[in-house]
């Protein structure tokens, strides 16, 4: 079981965190699923009506809503994890 009860918020946990890193320091890169699928990479990019922001390469996005960006990801995990996500 080990982690286990920790599954529902161990996503839009670790989007905070890549977040805050790119607001804080400007740290960019990679969010990846049991090392071997690739969720997410971002990059720095002038946005649109926006600015200079966090854009995900993978979705052709950008960063800039929680809640969009947090579905976005949800998208790109294996199906067998999908169950933790609440709705």
């Amino acid at each position: 079981m080990g982690a286990a009860s920790a599954r529902p918020i161990q996503l839009p946990a670790i989007a905070a965190v890549v977040y805050a890193l790119y607001r804080r320091l400007g740290i960019t890169g990679i969010l990846v699923f049991d090392v071997q699928i690739l969720i997410a990479r971002y990059e720095e990019r002038d946005i649109p009506d926006w600015g200079k922001g966090l854009y995900d390469v993978v979705s052709d996005n950008p960063f800039i809503g929680f809640g969009a960006h947090l579905r976005l990801l949800e998208q790109r995990i294996p199906d067998s994890w999908r169950m933790y996500i609440e709705r």
